[in-house]
């Protein structure tokens, strides 16, 4: 009787001990016993409370059973009867606990018992078994949506898979077994493995000759490279079933052992040929664009020389010719007619060069300090003479909070002004131009916006004229404007100027009522000096007495009669202007008719002050000339006179050879300038 005591003591512990809910029915289907675990599951305080409470408290939080034959019990002790009367049953029960529902698992097992017999019920919480079943079957529902996803992408994006096990000893022989998809056999227009045998070399016999040794080449190199860092990935060209050809993009990944050898590699064949078509096809546009680019600024080129070179014999011979004081005021009046339209035209040729170098993306800003009145002074002046006998009124608002100096590009800044207001002059017949400019501060103190604003009086534009107004060659009202002048290119480089300056263009107008232009341009802060209230009122204050100024403007001559000069042009109308235009300055004047010519006089020891060189020129051209005369050690300034005005042509004279360049029709500003830095200041010092 001890020992069964003793063994029946150790039972309890064990029972007492483990995590599972234990549970003792009599053959009256009532608790009788439970172990600690059932006590602490069920929230009761002690086995008392629980065995006097126990039905009351699964039924109160027992939501159903499932027998293992998936049929619906409403009590226990049915299902105690069932053990009762089979010997065993195993269910699951949806059990609340503290409000939270936890799946058991219930086995129910028949034992001898006193004289009679009992239930023995052992629960398991599965909730977190369960819960992570429910996960696997939700990641395993979702991988398969997304592989069926995958397969419609794939098949959607004209992609074929292929898989093959590299043999070690020659992985690329044309024997060896690859398993192409279908959908490689249906993109090249075969049908089954008869038609398309799993080998390397049923792909590789339809291969472009051209492309063959590449593709074989970039394989191999990705599989002999143990790093794995060399990617296959690589276009060509593949022979279909019907005999034409495609292109085809392939790409693999290798699996590779811990030496780097490859076991297996994978990939993708993608067809591109609709793609690489309009690729091939847009190259192609863009390759013809870029020749009739090059067509057109080779042409633009020879046509600004063959233009500017009879217009500069046009207003270098009127130029001279205006500085005699004994002329009739008649034929004065005659030259002066003569020198401002030639300017108009030299204008309208500007204009379609410069349109050319903004299309070609030449055109480069020069961001520099300015002087902001002289800016205002300079553009008002000019504009002035755009009035002649118009009844107009010229307003000016000048902020006085303007900073007094700003850094930017400021001969494109006048250039849009001159644009702005000259449309304005053009178009408007009698009223009002008004002029303003202020400036806003930004975020940045180192950064002002520079707002400038032209308002006139003028015809105005509907909403459709306003649309178009930025094309190039527009033009409107032409009928109520048939004297208007110019192209009609000056809004499009306008709006293309402001654009390179990072700004922006609005515009408001209304038939009959005029036209009103913002520009809002960016601008760099010098310092805090403002304009002031002095200098912005002596700026308002221009009066119209300007306006019967010239378009041409006179320079002080200071007479250079020590410095020694060398023109050199192959057309004698060309050599006489540019001697006509130096007269005043006494120089000592030398002449070549040919680059060549030009090479003998240095040879035979010639020196100059400066040496004027026309550009192009036949046999030999002046870039020809100034550096075969460098390759002698000539060391003394050699000044280009071009006609060719195309962007870039700075930066070509400057590399080869030449000190400083002067645009045909020769400016004579420009040639004073060269004159003063090259010979005056020299001798000065």
């Amino acid at each position: 009787m001890e020992e069964i005591q003793d063994a029946y003591e150790r039972l309890k512990i064990i029972i007492d001990a483990s995590p599972r809910i234990i549970l003792l029915f009599n053959s009256n289907f009532e608790v009788i016993d439970c172990n600690p675990a059932t006590i602490s599951f069920l929230g009761c305080k002690s086995k008392e409370e629980m065995i006097s409470d126990f039905e009351e408290i699964v039924n109160k939080n027992t939501l159903e059973f499932y027998g293992n034959d998936g049929s619906l019990s409403m009590t226990v002790k049915d299902r105690i009867a069932a053990a009762a009367r089979d010997g065993y049953l195993k269910v699951e029960s949806i059990l609340l606990r503290n409000g939270l529902p936890r799946t058991l698992e219930l086995e129910m097992k028949k034992i001898p018992y006193e004289d009679s017999f009992a239930i023995v019920v052992y629960a398991s919480d599965l909730t977190d078994v369960r819960a992570h079943e429910e996960e696997l079957s939700r990641m395993r529902k979702k991988d398969e949506l997304q592989l069926a996803k995958l397969n419609m992408v794939v098949q959607a994006s004209k992609i074929a898979l292929w898989d093959m096990d590299v043999v070690k000893e020659d992985p690329v022989n044309l024997g060896n077994r690859i398993i192409w998809s279908d959908d490689v056999r249906h993109m090249l227009g075969f049908t089954d493995e008869n038609d398309f045998p799993n080998l390397i070399g049923t792909l590789q016999a339809l291969i472009h000759p051209d492309d063959k040794e590449r593709v074989i080449g970039a394989f191999a190199a990705h599989l002999m490279d143990k790093t794995g860092a060399m990617p296959y990935d690589i276009e060509y060209r593949l022979q279909k079933k019907s005999g034409e050809y495609g292109y085809y993009r392939a790409s693999g990944a290798t699996i590779r052992d811990a030496d780097g050898n490859p076991v297996r590699v994978a990939g993708a064949l993608m067809n591109i040929t609709e793609q690489k078509n309009l690729f091939l096809e847009a190259e192609r546009q863009r390759n013809e664009a870029e020749k009739a680019n090059k067509a057109k600024s080779s042409f633009l080129s020879t046509m600004s020389h063959e233009i500017r070179t009879p217009m500069n014999a046009i207003l270098g011979i009127t130029e001279i010719q205006l500085r005699n004081e004994k002329l009739d005021s008649s034929v004065k009046e005659a030259l002066e007619k003569i020198y401002n339209s030639g300017d108009l035209l030299l204008c309208i040729i500007n204009d379609i060069l410069d349109l050319s170098k903004i299309e070609a993306g030449k055109l480069e800003l020069s961001n520099k300090n300015y002087d902001v009145a002289s800016l205002i002074s300079d553009t008002t002046q000019l504009n002035m003479m755009r009035i002649g006998s118009k009844p107009i009124d010229f307003e000016l608002f000048i902020d006085e909070n303007i900073p007094a100096q700003m850094s930017g590009d400021e001969l494109r800044i006048k250039q849009i002004l001159n644009n702005l207001l000259s449309n304005a002059f053009k178009y408007t017949t009698e009223g009002s131009v008004k002029l303003s400019i202020t400036a806003e501060e930004t975020k940045s103190g180192n950064e002002v916006i520079l707002v400038i604003s032209v308002s006139d009086t003028g015809p105005g534009m509907t909403r459709e004229q306003i649309n178009m107004l930025f094309d190039e060659y527009a033009r409107f009202n032409q009928g109520a404007n048939i004297a208007a002048e110019g192209t009609g290119l000056g809004m499009s480089i306008t709006r293309n100027l402001i654009r390179l300056m990072n700004g922006n263009i609005f515009v408001e107008s209304e038939p009959g009522k005029g036209t009103t232009f913002t520009v809002r341009l960016p601008q760099g802060r010098e310092d805090d000096e403002k304009l002031g209230v002095e200098m912005a009122e002596n700026l308002e204050k221009f009066r119209s007495s300007s306006k019967t100024r010239l378009n041409r403007v006179h320079v002080s001559y200071d007479p250079m009669p020590y410095g020694k000069v060398l023109i050199v042009d192959d057309v004698d109308i060309n050599i006489y202007v540019a001697m006509g235009l130096l007269a005043p300055y006494e120089l000592q004047i030398d002449t070549a008719e040919s680059g060549i010519e030009a090479v003998d006089k240095v040879k035979k020891g010639n020196v100059y002050d400066i040496i004027f060189m026309d550009h192009m020129m036949p046999q030999m051209d002046g870039i020809e000339a100034t550096l075969a005369i460098r390759a002698m050690g000539y060391i003394h300034p050699i000044v280009a006179l071009t006609a060719n005005a195309v962007s870039g042509q700075a930066n070509l004279f400057l590399e080869n050879g030449f000190s400083d360049f002067i645009s045909k029709p020769i400016d004579i500003r420009q040639m004073n300038i060269v004159l003063n830095k090259f010979i005056r200041d020299k001798y000065r010092k």
